[in-house]
């Protein structure tokens, strides 16, 4: 009997996991390409110390988005546990409120940009205030987007969320290239971000009220399976005493109050914070040290954390589906395989490109006047490649609702910050830096994911004996 847990709503293969991706991968895929060509194109339309300023301004943009992400996290935990109790008529008016705060919190944040914009560019090194206000301000409209697509993920709307995804890429992209060909330059290209964000937005909005009394009713997950299935299994965990069950209202984990949300939110808050600070600390400091070579490290650098935006649009799959799981009492390792071969294929590819060939890609992607960080391509690829393995394993917590990892990335963070200072901005100390603190702190990570791997799987012991565990009932027999 297949094990609990692998699949989408039951016992399902791991081919037809990969499968249940394909939209977000579709999605991936579409937006690598996009990236690609706004790259090679805004490159040639920028002189280097307005790419470089592009690169710092992205930066910011990613570690802004953060507690986006972060509210995503805790949005999805509490619609399944909504889902899985039944009470899926309280969304509504929940995210209703919760969309106006955001949008109250976005007007202030955009007056107080405005106010200090000028600041900003001083204390970045940025030429100018060009593209500030717009990048800061995209970087807001990712707090509400990722409320929708928190909504989208637990709803396990794939399609939807992948049309989501390729919207925000694909129309960041036409609009980057276009308005900084029209002449806008820098401000042309921040301003292109922010439309794609504005889009992303009124789309995502569509899809998360969209059918919103009866949409659940459509869901496997939330169905008469998914409650008589596990109603009788919480009991069997709550007497042997294994963590988060017989709570609420016998659904697996399926209570999910304001202290929970407010976890989640947390956790998730810190650990996102702290992973941009891991995939973009190199960019900004390489600026504030060496304006000069910020260009030519941009070059790089954009290619290499290439790798990591694919894997955060895995994510997509992986957070719903480790939650999902959990809420139910049963584990994503399944989709946790998945999301790191996929991660890992396009990674090893992007090695042997920076290995080989870096100068040849460099130039014909960037120019000639964008090749002087060439040396350091190699390291960076394989950096970005660990903090993939460590943001998919992250995200994997935020599932399972693990509260360690903020800790294990702080370390990890300090370290990086203090060996890119220790670098002085130089592209290839900074590079080789960034591999040795990325490598370890995977290694870490990993670790963690062992020990608690095998801490559940004790809990579990006395559990191994009953029906539910070794096949999960069939769908007929609870029907």
């Amino acid at each position: 009997m297949p094990r609990a847990g692998t699949g989408t709503g039951g016992p399902v293969p791991g081919a037809r996991g990969i499968f249940a991706a394909a939209p977000i991968v579709i999605a991936g895929v579409a937006i690598a390409l996009a990236n690609v060509g706004s790259t090679v194109v805004v490159a040639r339309l920028l002189i280097p110390r307005e790419y470089g300023a592009l690169t710092q301004l992205l930066g910011l943009f990613f570690i802004l988005s953060m507690p986006g992400s972060a509210l995503m996290v805790g949005v999805v935990h509490r619609v399944t546990a909504w889902r899985i109790a039944g009470d899926e008529h309280r969304l509504k008016p929940w995210l209703g409120r919760v969309e106006m705060f955001c949008f109250g919190g976005l007007v202030l944040f955009m007056v107080t940009v405005w106010i200090l914009q000028g600041r900003i560019a001083t204390w970045l090194s940025l030429p100018s205030r060009a593209g500030i206000f717009e990048t800061l301000v995209a970087g807001a409209l990712w707090v509400i987007v990722s409320v929708n697509r928190g909504v989208l993920q637990a709803r396990k709307e794939y399609h939807w969320l992948g049309w989501n995804l390729a919207i925000e890429g694909l129309t960041r992209t036409v609009f980057m290239i276009g308005l900084a060909a029209a002449g806008l330059g820098l401000t042309g290209a921040a301003m292109g971000i922010l439309l794609g964000e504005a889009l992303a937005l009124t789309h995502g909005m569509t899809g998360a009220f969209r059918g919103m009394t009866g949409v659940f009713r459509r869901s496997v997950d939330s169905s008469k399976w998914a409650a008589s299935t596990f109603r009788e299994p919480a009991a069997h965990l709550e007497q042997a005493g294994y963590p988060g069950h017989g709570h609420g209202h016998g659904h697996g984990r399926s209570t999910h109050g304001r202290r929970e949300l407010a976890g989640d939110v947390l956790t998730a808050f810190a650990s996102l914070g702290l992973l941009a600070i891991l995939q973009y600390m190199d960019v900004v400091m390489v600026g504030a040290f060496s304006p000069s070579r910020a260009g030519d490290y941009g070059a790089i650098s954009v290619s290499a954390k290439s790798l990591v935006f694919w894997t955060i649009m895995l994510t997509n799959y992986l957070l719903p589906e480790a939650t999902i799981r959990w809420h139910m009492g049963g584990h994503a390792l399944g989709e946790l395989r998945n999301t790191l071969v996929l991660a890992l294929l396009p990674a090893l590819l992007m090695l042997a490109i920076a290995l080989t060939v870096p100068s040849l890609f460099l130039g014909a992607a960037f120019g000639s006047n964008l090749e002087g960080a060439a040396s350091g391509f190699p390291y960076l690829v394989g950096a970005m490649a660990f903090l993939s393995v460590t943001i998919i394993f992250t995200n994997y917590f935020f599932g399972v609702a693990w509260r360690g990892i903020p800790a294990v990335l702080t370390v990890g963070a300090g370290a990086l910050i203090g060996s890119i200072v220790a670098a002085g901005g130089r592209p290839l100390q900074t590079a080789r830096m960034d591999l040795v603190v990325q490598a370890c702190l995977a290694a870490v990570v990993v670790g963690c994911f062992v020990v608690l791997d095998r801490r559940q799987a004790h809990n579990q012991a006395g559990l191994s004996k009953q029906p539910w565990r070794n096949g999960q009932y069939a769908e007929s027999d609870v029907a």
